[in-house]
């Protein structure tokens, strides 16, 4: 990967996945419903990448 490329244009295009950039900074949940882990996020993640995929086209 090219440097300041981002890592979802590379998935894109090299494996023709759907994948998005998270902010820099993004935090794992506490409170999640589901518990503290690595991959619950905050609401405000969630909805950064359901943005983006809207703005590529899909509904979500």
């Amino acid at each position: 990967m090219g440097r300041g490329r981002p890592r979802s244009a590379f998935a894109n295009n090299q494996f023709g996945l759907n994948a998005v950039d998270l902010p820099s900074i993004t935090y794992a949940d506490p409170n999640h419903r589901w518990g503290l882990a690595p991959f619950h996020y905050t609401p405000d993640v969630y909805r950064h990448v359901i943005d983006q995929f809207r703005a590529e086209g899909y509904r979500v």
